[in-house]
């Protein structure tokens, strides 16, 4: 027997290497109980979960492998089985905030031969429970082709089985066996797809994460010249490939996160992100890239972009109550009295979504830069707090503390001082928790935090944010002072292909900055949601030029875009691989631009991006929406009658991939 297991008084187990065991006597649970919605949504693999109480609780090895990982903080490991199966257990959630305290490592190193039941690590969960949820996670990261075959949640003993592990035809029934041959059959589709990519990106080593939006996989590299971008474009299934924001993105379309899941699977990518989301050093110190200043431009980008991305959902939602306000009410159609409840409560549900602006991207700046949620929801509520509001109404000079000025500003709407307010809670918050003695952590961290970060942010960092909104608001009205309808009529003309570089990013965040603090946007929003009707136009002149399977694709690519609002397989597929496409795109988009700009249709709200985007022109006057419906209407009416009588240059076309086929 094992020294420690002895010293331990733990009974050796008679485990068979198909096996996988408790950690410890205690309760198995369902995972989707626990708090955090990476393990609760099985995100890096099947799970299970289970509960633990005591102060001296040994988790052990949950089956014979190797410790392939042992983090110096001691809140997780992981065992590769003899079978292949790769095993990650997880002690609680955010625990590697504590780093090691309520843990203590019981001399097993990685690398190590281990024997289910082995201790791994002595765990205070009485302690921790008061600061963290303290699940412990099962996750299976690689299974291997094995099929995992969970118990249903019940009291459960050391080393009792919980799952097995066993290949999938020995282990389940003729219909299971169907059911995976399907779901295998599927993942085939994207597996040469996924392994060209992997190829041509430097392969494994080169990739530290994978993340997917609505259409394109985005991969976080180590060494950016390992990749073969030419090569990625013209791999059958790809639309596109460009680098942006510090990521590599490559364009796939709507098939994007059935292409994201195999190539996961193929990369094992999900078990490494988890595994290494906190590097530590060999002195247990997290590692940190080193501060590059070249790379600052695309990390403020990404920030912001990252942290604005999560809330739009409640913009658009909201947005859409205003702008049926707006429509319904005596700046349009005058259907309704603005004092009806039907209207009041329009305007609430709209207002609502805007007003606390603040809260809603502190919450989402907060989880992407890993701090705490709650000081960030406490202090972004101190910017529109009535009572705040009204010293700000007042006008009347007021020190916090009696000891600094606070500046006078209204921060209902805003965007930039919660993500500075965050950003510089990041490190304060860290500091203080990395200082303040164990057994005053729970209520000291919180305490200090708002005693020093009160005074900072009223008095020094939402002032600040609120002056470059201020100062980007002038850039933008210079522009539309000085260069007018031409800065539109750009916007329209070349907003697609701004896309298709990335450079859109810089200013689309300007245009949401406007957008929030003078509550419209008459350059930027105008202009693209005019190129987007554009882009319509040409898609559906394509369809109606095509024939055979092409008109299948191009009809495909049209209701994707006009319907769902997804551009990019008609900007990859078409508009960059044909010239007379561009050049529609160019002058339809340039004079429907010039056009909204010379009637001043300015963009008020938030809208799909689909055939019902031009509805963010309402929002004001009746007047400037039907400006705004104009603007498009001819964008669109001279792309599709360009693309109807003098083609698309057939004979110099390269042809349209469909994704996934």
């Amino acid at each position: 027997m094992d020294e420690m297991q002895k010293k331990q008084n733990l009974p050796k187990l008679d485990v068979t290497d198909t096996d996988i065991v408790a950690l410890a006597d205690g309760e198995l649970i369902d995972v989707a109980t626990v708090s955090d919605d990476v393990f609760a949504q099985k995100m890096m693999g099947e799970s299970i979960a289970f509960r633990y109480t005591g102060n001296r609780v040994v988790l052990c090895a949950p089956a014979n492998g190797t410790l392939s990982a042992v983090f110096p903080t001691g809140h997780a490991y992981g065992i590769t089985t003899k079978e292949g199966v790769e095993i990650l257990v997880h002690c609680g959630v955010n625990t590697v905030e504590a780093n090691g305290d309520g843990f203590r490592m019981l001399g097993k190193e990685q690398g190590e031969e281990v024997r289910a039941g082995d201790p791994i690590v002595e765990v205070d969960f009485d302690r921790l429970s008061a600061t963290y949820d303290m699940s412990t996670m099962l996750i299976i990261t690689e299974a291997n082709n094995k099929q995992i075959i969970f118990k249903d949640p019940c009291r459960v003993k050391r080393g009792e089985s919980v799952l097995k592990a066993g290949t999938l035809e020995s282990t389940t029934s003729t219909a299971s066996t169907a059911k995976k041959g399907t779901q295998q059959a599927n993942a085939s589709k994207y597996t040469e797809l996924c392994n060209r990519i992997l190829e041509k990106v430097g392969g494994k080593n080169n990739i530290t994460g994978a993340l997917h939006c609505m259409t394109r996989l985005r991969l976080t590299l180590k060494d950016e010249s390992k990749v073969e971008i030419d090569a990625v474009k013209k791999i059958k299934g790809v639309l596109g490939a460009q680098f942006s924001g510090g990521q590599f993105q490559i364009i796939i379309g709507p098939t994007v996160g059935e292409v994201y899941k195999e190539f996961c699977d193929i990369t094992g990518l999900n078990a490494a992100a988890a595994v290494e989301e906190n590097l530590d050093d060999s002195n247990g110190n997290q590692t940190k890239e080193k501060f590059d200043i070249k790379k600052l431009p695309a990390a403020i980008l990404s920030y912001i972009s990252g942290s604005v991305a999560p809330v739009l959902p409640i913009m658009l939602g909201a947005g859409f109550f205003k702008m049926f306000y707006s429509m319904l009410g005596p700046d349009l159609l005058k259907l309704l009295s603005p004092d009806s409840a039907f209207m009041t409560t329009l305007n609430i549900i709209g207002n609502a979504g805007f007003y606390f602006l603040p809260i809603f991207v502190a919450w989402s700046a907060a989880k992407r830069r890993n701090t705490s949620i709650q000081m960030a929801l406490v202090l972004s509520v101190l910017l529109i707090d009535p009572n705040i509001v009204q010293i700000v109404a007042a006008g009347e000079p007021f020190r916090i503390y009696g000891l600094f000025p606070m500046s006078l500003n209204n921060y209902s709407q805003a965007v930039l001082p919660p993500l500075l307010m965050v950003w510089v809670l990041e490190y304060v918050y860290a500091f203080i928790e990395k200082h303040m003695p164990n057994s005053l952590k729970v209520i000291g961290v919180p305490f200090v935090t708002l005693i020093v970060m009160t005074p900072l942010e009223l008095c020094v960092l939402a002032p600040v944010a609120n002056w470059i909104g201020k100062l980007v608001t002038m850039f933008i009205s210079a522009i539309y002072q000085y260069a007018g309808p031409v800065a539109v009529a750009l916007i329209g003309a070349l907003w697609m292909f701004m896309i298709a570089t990335g450079m859109h990013i810089a200013v689309i965040q300007m245009a949401l900055i406007n957008l929030t603090t003078m509550g419209y946007d008459p350059v930027v929003l105008s202009g693209s949601t005019v190129a987007q009707y554009t882009l319509m136009g040409i898609a559906l002149a394509y369809f109606i030029r095509s024939k055979g399977e092409e008109k299948q694709i191009a009809g495909a690519n049209a209701v994707t875009l006009i319907a769902g609002g997804l551009s990019e397989p008609t900007l990859f597929g078409l508009l960059l691989q044909n010239k007379r496409a561009m050049l529609y795109q160019i002058i339809a988009g340039g004079i429907g631009g010039l056009l909204c700009g010379l009637l001043k249709a300015a963009f008020y709200t938030m809208a799909a991006a689909n055939f019902l985007n031009a509805l963010g022109f309402a929002g004001s006057t009746g007047e400037n929406f039907v400006k705004g419906v104009i603007s498009c209407a001819v964008g669109f009416g001279i792309a599709l009658l360009l693309g109807l009588i003098l083609g698309f240059d057939d004979s110099k076309k390269q042809p349209i991939t469909e994704t996934g086929k």
